[in-house]
């Protein structure tokens, strides 16, 4: 079970075995500081084919690439493998981030996997590896200041614009129907981003989404999304549980659903446990199908 390291956006019993820590924003990750960063795309050892450009994406993030004589790290080293055949890349979110990212799969079919705090792409490759084998694209990338991703310069709010872009990267990769699932942290960044892409994004799934996390607003997201949502979080995993009751009454999108299971697991954890992994993978197995092919 993964160890939740956020600080309810309002005061609740928690499980003493979930850690706190600010909610000001996300720790940087183990980046080393760059001058100049630019935008490349590297293919990933044992890489059968695939693309190698990508263009400008729909809600406005620029993803061009170019040839860069500056080493920059790889997403997902020490989990991905070269049986995965996967593609590293790297994209450009609109506010000139460069961010890491890990492409599974191929086809109309899109699926970006948005991480959980303090982790990376390697949180979701176990997962990411079983949706390419039912014939979507998955795209899973480190947030700014999280794996191979620089930390955020300022103090604007990045998960969104982070989100957003790798939207844009999917699609310009050949994804015509677009979903975005992510966990925790990620699931905060997910339904903000939904309501910056344009065209809209096919669904969104959210896996224990805090309301509230480094600055972004989802509470106030989603009063103003037409997308279909599905929240998935666990009675007992803190505020977590109530946070996603309160997402899903405050979600203007009509077709909505609220999935509130037994017991303590956290994001994507909420996949893997013993008792409810099963009911909730049907529940997204049925989304995705319904909204990403």
């Amino acid at each position: 079970m993964l160890v939740l390291t956020q600080v309810a956006r309002r005061t609740r019993r928690m499980p003493t075995w979930i850690a706190s820590e600010p909610r000001s924003g996300p720790a940087p990750g183990p980046f080393p500081l760059l001058g100049v960063v630019a935008v490349v795309a590297v293919l990933a050892g044992g890489c059968a084919g695939g693309s190698g450009g990508q263009a400008q994406g729909g809600d406005g993030a620029a993803t061009a690439q170019a040839p860069t004589s500056t080493t920059l790290p790889q997403a997902g080293q020490g989990c991905v493998e070269p049986g995965d055949q996967a593609q590293r890349i790297r994209f450009e979110a609109s506010n000139k981030a460069s961010l890491a990212g890990v492409v599974l799969g191929s086809g109309p079919a899109g699926v970006v996997l948005a991480h959980q705090n303090s982790s990376d792409v390697c949180q979701w490759l176990p997962y990411g590896r079983e949706l390419a084998k039912q014939g979507y694209q998955v795209l899973m990338f480190d947030f700014e200041g999280f794996g191979a991703s620089p930390p955020r310069t300022g103090d604007a709010p990045v998960l969104a614009v982070d989100a957003a872009g790798a939207v844009a990267a999917l699609r310009s990769r050949g994804a015509t129907k677009v979903v975005l699932v992510g966990a925790s942290m990620g699931g905060t960044g997910a339904l903000a981003a939904a309501g910056l892409v344009a065209p809209p994004v096919d669904g969104v799934v959210s896996l224990s989404a805090p309301a509230e996390f480094a600055g972004v607003d989802a509470a106030s997201a989603v009063a103003n999304l037409d997308v279909p949502v599905l929240f998935v979080a666990a009675a007992d995993d803190g505020q977590f549980g109530s946070d996603a009751r309160d997402l899903h009454a405050a979600t203007r999108a009509k077709e909505r659903k609220l999935v509130v299971v037994p017991g303590y697991s956290h994001g994507v954890g909420l996949l893997d446990d013993q008792d409810q992994g099963a009911k909730v993978r049907a529940e997204v197995a049925a989304f995705l199908e319904a909204h990403a092919t």
